[in-house]
């Protein structure tokens, strides 16, 4: 087997047992947008559905835009039949559901895509919904609630809704970025893009690139320090403040 791959392989088993993000006898579908990240969980979740020591059951679906590279969705179809995974796609407007005076942006078509998904697996019987989601997304969420939000928080690997029944699952957490688009090559699959635009300036980017100057600085290593250390908070040495009548939230 390829170095990439059983790395990949690795790290999604790591992800799968040490966050139980698979039960016996799920039914788990694969948000696959069609970008490198979808196409490397779903289909090593494909291989992992014929031989796994968790007996689960994996379906894929793309939920089509007006903004999607209309040329690329055939090879979504042609990598799900590579690997046996059933696969279907749902058209939908992002445009058409905006409320008057709103202006597209990545959240709105994002939080559509997401809503789309939900309701395909409430409607066919899904218990799990896994997302591309990987290393790097979850350390730039942190460093977003960090700087943006003043909180210390993150996207979780395994996360149940509110409203829905079913639980949200990230198998690639301890797998990075580079990794999935070494493994994209490796199968021989070119991302499916996005043609809307309004990604030019998102606040990802600006911490994508904060995150990129660390490693840089750091080396390669900083990556899954920084992941481990999410799991490592000392509460200890964690500073506790209690607000007082009339007190000020300015710093000195």
């Amino acid at each position: 087997m390829n170095t990439i791959i059983r790395t990949v392989s690795r790290r999604i088993d790591k992800a799968i047992f040490g966050y139980g993000l698979i039960q016996p006898g799920d039914r788990v579908l694969v948000g696959l947008s069609g970008g490198k990240d979808s196409v490397t969980l779903a289909h090593q979740l494909a291989l992992k559905a014929r031989a796994f020591s968790i007996p689960f059951e994996v379906a894929a679906v793309h939920i089509r835009t007006e903004y999607a590279d209309l040329e690329g969705i055939d090879r979504l179809r042609e990598l799900a039949s590579s690997v046996n995974l059933p696969f279907e796609q749902i058209e939908i407007s992002v445009t058409d559901r905006l409320k008057p005076g709103r202006r597209m942006n990545c959240y709105w078509c994002s939080t559509q895509r997401r809503t789309e998904l939900l309701r395909y697996a409430q409607a066919n019987g899904f218990s799990r919904i896994a997302l591309g989601h990987h290393m790097d997304d979850i350390l730039e969420t942190f460093l977003m609630n960090l700087t943006q939000k003043a909180e210390i928080s993150t996207m979780l690997p395994v996360l149940r809704y509110d409203r829905y029944p079913q639980w949200v699952i990230r198998p690639l957490a301890w797998v990075t970025e580079p990794e999935t688009e070494a493994y994209a090559r490796e199968i021989g699959f070119e991302a499916v893009r996005c043609r809307c635009g309004f990604d030019t300036t998102s606040r990802r980017k600006s911490v994508r690139r904060a995150l990129e100057a660390i490693i840089a600085v750091e080396g390669e290593p900083a990556r899954l320090r920084m992941m481990k250390a999410l799991h490592n908070v000392q509460m200890r040495y964690m500073p506790s403040f209690v607000e007082r009548d009339g007190g000020t939230d300015q710093a000195d």
